[in-house]
């Protein structure tokens, strides 16, 4: 048998469709509750992609609804728009990324104490340090 003689299926990740409960959501409700239990436990975090997932959109309403939105949200502007916002439960982030058409292109689940995408790098903060610097030059220098 020769490597072209099997038939090779291509699939991509799962798309949210129709508007039907799937009953798939109530487990991923569980998952990041183990996974925050996990973060308090040992400090690890965890992400669930959503969008790699069998949920419907009534799922990803439903689970929307059942986490609730908290007290911070951050919206960056690159590519695209992304939001990240704390859920009710705190540690727990909904974070989306949208393309420049403002389309969805992921969608995570993040259990975290803070997102990575909002901390600041190492080398930013040189930046910044840098322009503190030269702010503090010029009023010594007026």
């Amino acid at each position: 048998m020769a490597l072209s003689d099997i038939g090779i299926v291509v699939q991509g990740p799962a798309e949210p469709r129709g508007d039907t409960l799937t009953g798939n959501a109530q487990p991923v409700l569980r998952e990041i509750r183990d996974l925050l239990q996990r973060l308090i436990d040992s400090g690890e975090t965890g992400a669930i992609d959503l969008r790699a997932m069998p949920l419907s959109d009534a799922d990803l309403l439903w689970l929307a609804g059942q986490l609730g939105e908290g007290e911070v949200q951050v919206s960056l502007n690159t590519d695209g728009r992304s939001t990240i916002t704390e859920t009710q439960a705190p540690a727990v982030w909904w974070v989306t990324h949208r393309n420049a058409k403002d389309k969805v292109v992921s969608e995570f689940i993040e259990i975290t104490w803070v997102p990575d995408l909002v901390a600041a790098q190492r080398e930013d903060a040189r930046l910044g340090l840098a322009y503190l610097d030269s702010l503090i030059l010029d009023l010594s220098q007026s």
